[in-house]
This record gives C-alpha cells, sequence and structure tokens, in this order.
C-alpha cells in the first residue's frame, strides 16, 4: 500500500500507469461529474463516485482484487478508509473474476482519514474499506483510479 500527498506523487514514477492516474485526477476540479474517465488499456481507468459516507458500524466487509490496485483521491469532503493484508482476512463471498471483485472480514492494520491532497494505493494483496465517515455522516466526492497491475 501506498499513503502519501500528491505532491510527492514524482515518488512513485516507477509504478508503470500510477502518474497518468494521478494526473488525471489531478486536473479534475469539485465540479467534476461522477462517471468514468477510460485511459490506455494498460493503465486502467478512474471512476469518479459522490456519496454520503457510510456509518462504520454498518459497512464492515473490506473489498479486494486480483488485477487492479485502486488508487483513492478524496476530491471533496473527507472519509475513513481502512485496510488490512489481504492473507489476514476471511473471505466472506467468493471472488467473482470477471468484475475483480472479492468481499472479506476481519480487522483493520491501518486506518486513515483520506481529505483532498492525499492519496491511498491499495494493490492485490491489500484489502481496502473505503467511503466510512469518520466523525459523522458527510458528503464525499471522490475519485478512484483503477491501475492495472496484472
Amino acid at each position: 500500500m501506498i499513503i502519501d500527498t500528491l505532491d510527492q506523487r514524482d515518488r512513485y514514477a516507477d509504478i508503470p500507469g500510477l502518474a497518468t492516474i494521478l494526473d488525471t485526477i489531478i486536473g479534475l476540479g469539485t465540479d467534476v461529474e461522477p462517471g468514468q474517465i477510460d485511459l490506455e488499456e494498460e493503465v486502467g481507468a478512474v471512476n469518479i463516485f459522490s456519496y454520503d459516507a457510510a456509518d462504520p458500524e454498518v459497512k464492515t466487509q473490506f473489498e479486494a482484487h486480483r488485477v487492479f490496485a485502486d488508487v483513492h483521491v478524496v476530491l471533496q469532503g473527507e472519509e475513513v478508509i481502512k485496510l488490512a493484508a489481504l492473507d489476514a482476512l476471511t473471505p466472506a463471498t467468493e471472488f467473482d473474476e470477471e468484475t475483480d471483485f472479492g468481499l472479506h472480514e476481519g480487522p483493520a492494520t491501518v486506518t486513515v482519514t483520506l481529505k483532498p491532497g492525499w492519496f491511498v494505493v491499495a494493490f492485490p494483496s491489500d484489502a481496502h474499506l473505503p467511503g466510512v465517515w469518520s466523525e459523522g455522516p458527510s458528503r464525499v466526492l471522490k475519485a478512484v483510479g483503477k491501475l492495472r497491475v496484472a
């Protein structure tokens, strides 16, 4: 996993496609509409979401992927994202190869309050539980880059 500020993104230039995703996200304003921005196939895409952060007592399952790493960037508002080593969790659903998605249960190892100016990269070995509130209900505008790693 990577947790860093956007102004330090050049540190990760050796990760193919990450700069493309971060530069695309940095170019977005807070007036961006939810949807998808397609990038080169070998890189992935950027998805834009607008939602109410979830109650951390209700949203408790981690997600994980095998083909894509998720690059989380909050554009407006804030959310908590919890992370854990995938092999330390228990599968809660069968992994869906077609959608590159599976749910898992267990304790978080790292908890980050993600605010504008910061990013988190969750690789396939990093299960992540994004989109929960930190201090009560809040509205979030977020970009999630889907970085092809396999």
